[in-house]
């Protein structure tokens, strides 16, 4: 066990049985250290693998995370083994995902071991998958899955600093989400329908008269609106 994991391991121990500053307030202990009753922190250790995050963006207007700056539920998969009722935020800007240990303690996962994780957020459950480097050409990291079939739709969220320099702030952090359709093993990046047509090379005329019998609208601002046109590819390929 490496000194940092023995250090959160000390800390979860504490915490667990003694409660924060000597009490246990009606289990607000698990709302830190995400240490269910039916598991023991030597099963957890595997989780607690990583290194204590500190924000580097504090003059930085707006959060770096998805969907919301506050913990939210969520599971995690590390080396084939899930993590149930796990608190985290995932980290846009750095590709990172962040979970508290105890009060005053915040970790970062050890992203190389993370298979993958789930976030629950305004009672819908989002999905992601880590890609490593070597998967996939152009799709690397943890990419939000939308539709697996015989062809998959992955969102890959990222956020970026604009620089904007003032007395209170150094600039504010902007989303911009790229799509991947990943067939035949190959990750191919689309911004809108009239590259969606390139990537998938079927019958245009045939995913138009779809898209308008159902009545289908797609926006590039709600990627999931991408879905219906990908799963009737799906149906229709040779």
């Amino acid at each position: 066990m490496n000194k940092i994991t023995f250090y959160i391991t000390i800390l979860c121990a504490i915490s667990v049985g003694t409660g924060l500053y000597g009490i246990n307030p009606g289990g607000v202990i698990s709302n830190y250290c995400n240490i269910p009753e039916h598991d023991t922190i030597q099963e957890r250790q595997l989780l607690y693998n990583g290194i204590i995050w500190t924000n580097r963006y504090h003059r930085i207007e707006g959060d770096q995370f998805l969907f919301s700056g506050f913990f939210m539920p969520g599971t995690v998969s590390i080396n084939g083994k899930t993590f149930q009722n796990v608190r985290i935020k995932y980290d846009i800007l750095e590709d990172e995902i962040i979970t508290p240990v105890n009060i005053e303690n915040i970790l970062q996962l050890n992203r190389e071991m993370v298979d993958s994780f789930s976030i629950s957020f305004e009672d819908k459950i989002y999905r992601f998958i880590h890609f490593r480097n070597d998967t996939l050409k152009d799709l690397a990291g943890y990419a939000n899955l939308l539709y697996k079939g015989n062809t998959s739709f992955y969102v890959k969220h990222i956020k970026t600093i604009s620089p904007s320099f003032t007395s209170k702030s150094d600039g504010n952090f902007v989303q911009n989400d790229v799509m991947f359709l990943v067939k035949d093993l190959q990750a191919y990046p689309f911004k809108g329908t009239k590259s969606l047509f390139r990537v998938l090379g079927a019958d245009k005329n045939e995913i138009r008269n779809f898209i308008r019998k159902n009545k289908v609208r797609i926006t590039k601002k709600n990627p999931e609106s991408f879905v219906p046109v990908i799963r009737f590819y799906d149906h229709i390929r040779p």
